[in-house]
């Protein structure tokens, strides 16, 4: 199962995104290896909730520890390329 597909609705509102310009390119990123593996390292239901309760320091605290990762920060360069 990949990220989209373990997010469920969560991931709902970026269908729209994915469809537009670069929505290929998006796609195939999500689906990618180290996607994958970022995201079995996440906690997705927690990082549901902060979005729903609008935590943003929550939110800020995910992507950091993401960011951290090597894989995360070579996610982060293809998105800035995109």
């Amino acid at each position: 199962m990949d990220l989209l597909e373990r997010t469920g609705a969560g991931m709902r509102d970026f269908e729209k995104i994915l469809q537009g310009q670069n929505g290929e390119l998006l796609k195939g990123l999500a689906r990618s290896e180290e996607v994958k593996r970022l995201g079995e390292s996440l906690d997705i239901k927690s990082i549901e909730k902060a979005a729903e309760r609008g935590d943003m320091a929550a939110l800020e605290a995910a992507v950091k520890s993401v960011l951290k990762t090597e894989e995360g920060r070579k996610l982060a360069e293809k998105l800035r390329k995109i």
